[in-house]
């Protein structure tokens, strides 16, 4: 089988887009940590607010949007100058915990449960902005 110049050319062409696809960084936000954090401070405050007076179908969207911001975080910010490790490994250790049994909460539409996991939450965050000299306190 003969390969022609254009056919070869082609083949080159998507070969070429591929390297360089593959060799992207993929970077899901454009803010700094600053500005991740005060979006998750807003869909936090907010949540911990629905949970607290029984909307838990008004709290589903604002916590898939904080879990969504917290898991950015994490893929953006394997290091900054004030973190130790990787945000994502504080993610797993700190926050998986109470994020899944929030999630479940809503899910069975257990308004107790759901507060209890945030308060939990809450106190993590603020356990690690300690560890980590941050001047930051999450509200409950």
């Amino acid at each position: 089988m003969k390969l022609n110049v254009y056919t070869l050319s082609y083949i080159l062409a998507v070969f070429s887009l591929f390297l360089f696809a593959c060799n992207q960084v993929y970077n899901p936000t454009h803010k700094d940590l600053d500005e991740n954090m005060i979006d998750l401070k807003a869909y936090q405050e907010n949540l911990g607010d629905e949970i607290k007076a029984g909307s838990l179908e008004d709290a589903v969207w604002l916590f898939e949007g904080m879990d969504s911001i917290l898991k950015v975080v994490g893929v953006t910010f394997p290091e900054h100058r004030k973190l130790k490790k990787p945000f994502s490994e504080y993610y797993k250790i700190k926050m998986k915990k109470p994020i899944d049994e929030i999630r479940e909460a809503i899910e069975k539409k257990d308004q107790p449960a759901a507060l209890e996991g945030y308060r939990i939450l809450v106190r993590r965050c603020n356990s690690c902005h300690e560890d980590l000299d941050i001047n930051k306190e999450v509200k409950y």
